[in-house]
């Protein structure tokens, strides 16, 4: 199976944090997604393409805010 996707596919914000630290990497957990669950339910292999913080609409680098 090949995903393609964005934060959700990557995993961004699964891991708890206590909102003192900064947003890095180590608050996502790429094997508790869907895409994972989905690999494990269907007991096969997967290829991961994902990227936070970019989106389809608007993502994190836009000056204006997303609605």
């Amino acid at each position: 199976i090949e995903v393609i996707g964005d934060s959700i596919t990557s995993g961004w914000g699964i891991v708890p944090y206590s909102g003192t630290e900064t947003a890095t990497s180590l608050r996502e957990d790429g094997t508790k997604t869907y895409a994972f669950l989905t690999k494990e339910a269907l007991d096969t292999d997967i290829s991961v393409i994902s990227q936070s913080g970019i989106g389809i609409a608007c993502h994190q680098a836009k000056a204006a805010p997303c609605q």
